[in-house]
């Protein structure tokens, strides 16, 4: 049978791993928010570059975000 403290400690336990939990699930839903808007707010680019248009459509992306100094994202 538990004692008082081992069915604290398992309770405390339990609450952490709760509270993590929902903070990287908001955290995460938070960044993927941010990215969509990111690449909304870009305005419209429109290179003209010979190639299909789903690559054309990556280009345009990513020359949008060098314009607005977003170097990190555009290589990814």
């Amino acid at each position: 049978m538990m004692g008082v403290h081992e069915m604290t400690t398992q309770l405390m336990r339990s609450l952490f791993v709760l509270v993590m939990t929902a903070l990287v699930t908001s955290m995460a839903a938070l960044a993927h928010e941010e990215h969509s808007a990111g690449a909304n707010a870009l305005g419209h680019v429109d290179f003209q570059v010979e190639c299909i248009d789903e690559v054309r459509v990556d280009f345009d992306n990513s020359l949008g975000l060098l314009h607005h100094m977003m170097y990190v994202e555009a290589r990814s």
